[in-house]
């Protein structure tokens, strides 16, 4: 497949050839920056759809059996009305853990933009994840990092499901990225902390956060800090630090 470029932005039925050319297998998070990267360039080299690759999470009936991005139906603007129709239903449905009935709207979502709805495509991520299919929700959210690389909650799942599979210093790459389109987000300086805590990184992961409790005071991240100033046997500041936390 060739290079696309743009001039201003980036055209969706452009970005959304380019999701379904490329398999979605990343090894690491450096190359999920690097998409992100040729997307704000204006540019992204697609690779063949291989079957174990992102649309067939996305879209199964559609796209698994595609050989490659010359298979990938004309672009219709009809889809850009479809991408948004059932988005408020799937949020009503998952915010219920109605996710059977979920799922089914979203693949009904799906195949009526052809697999090019971002929100779609990220609930179906949550749930999964919520499965246990860490995986799978993986390379679905890599996929809305795809469509819509200016979000900063694609990159902070994508994180997410790099340290719930263990893969810290992918997840703190992710999170790096995420802070450069949010940097006063408490919630990435957390995550990013849990990630320093969980390899032994302390005076990083204090440093992640003291800023996130900065910027939003949480419960949660009181309890990971006084964790972390109990590892490095700072006692009087873990205790200061819950007595903080009660007033």
């Amino acid at each position: 497949m060739g290079r696309i470029k743009r001039e201003q932005s980036f055209p969706s039925d452009q970005r959304g050839t380019a999701v379904r050319a490329h398999s979605g297998q990343y090894g690491t998070a450096c190359q999920c920056r690097f998409i992100t990267q040729q997307f704000n360039k204006g540019e992204y080299i697609g690779q063949p759809i291989q079957k174990s690759g992102i649309m067939s999470l996305v879209s199964p009936s559609k796209f698994a059996d595609l050989s490659g991005a010359g298979s990938t139906p004309a672009f219709n603007p009809q889809v850009e009305t479809e991408k948004e129709k059932r988005n408020w239903l799937i949020h009503l449905l998952f915010i219920r853990h109605d996710y059977v009935e979920c799922l089914k709207v979203i693949e009904q979502q799906l195949e009526a933009c052809q697999g090019l709805c971002e929100y779609a495509i990220y609930v179906k991520g949550l749930i999964l994840r919520q499965k246990g299919q860490i995986q799978d929700s993986l390379s679905l959210f890599q996929a809305t990092v795809m469509l819509n690389p200016n979000n900063p909650s694609n990159l902070k799942q994508v994180g997410r499901s790099y340290y719930l599979l263990g893969r810290h210093r992918d997840a703190i790459e992710c999170y790096e990225e995420a802070q450069k389109l949010s940097p006063e987000d408490w919630e990435i300086w957390y995550n990013k902390g849990l990630c320093f805590s969980s390899t032994k990184q302390f005076e990083e992961a204090e440093e992640c956060f003291m800023r996130s409790n900065s910027i939003q005071r949480h419960d949660a991240t009181y309890m990971e800090l006084g964790k972390v100033y109990t590892a490095q046997e700072k006692y009087e500041a873990a205790i200061e630090l819950y007595l903080e936390a009660l007033e």
